[in-house]
């Protein structure tokens, strides 16, 4: 709940201009949040390429974002996997776009669940600080932002 809570604070910020950087010392969280981090930047990748003339920009912007938090999160010698399996074909600028507010509005949803059960303050910290920034960037695909991103109703 503290995660959910400090990272709509934090998108917020983010939202406004500030800095929102990831702690130096990764916490037992880190691990969920590069895996979730990771398929997201793939994603936006197959979304710039497919996206509308109008939306590439945007789609470029959104992957620049996440690849700054893929580094940020992973560190600049991670080795990535090739590709991840996406949910269904991308082939149109209008399957990109509904692929783009999906995995957006999933990667949100899981900021409790990254979180884990019993976090420490540390991967409390780390989470607010990642989802902060995901839900940033997501606002540009019409995913609000959300005062408790992942808690159940």
């Amino acid at each position: 709940m503290l995660a959910a809570a400090l990272s709509a604070r934090l998108a917020g910020a983010s939202l406004l201009g500030a800095d929102v950087p990831m702690p130096d010392a990764a916490s037992p969280a880190r691990p969920a949040v590069v895996a979730r981090t990771q398929p997201l930047v793939y994603a936006f990748e197959v979304i710039a390429a497919q996206a509308a003339a109008g939306d590439r920009r945007r789609a470029a912007d959104t992957l620049a974002g996440l690849t700054r938090l893929e580094i940020a999160t992973s560190g600049t010698s991670s080795t990535m996997p090739s590709g991840w399996a996406l949910p269904y074909p991308v082939t149109t600028p209008a399957d990109a776009s509904r692929l783009a507010h999906e995995v957006l509005a999933d990667t949100v949803d899981a900021t409790a669940e990254v979180a884990g059960t019993t976090p420490s303050a540390a991967s409390v910290e780390d989470v607010a600080r990642w989802s902060g920034r995901v839900q940033a960037l997501a606002v540009d695909w019409d995913v609000p932002l959300t005062a408790f991103p992942g808690a159940a109703p």
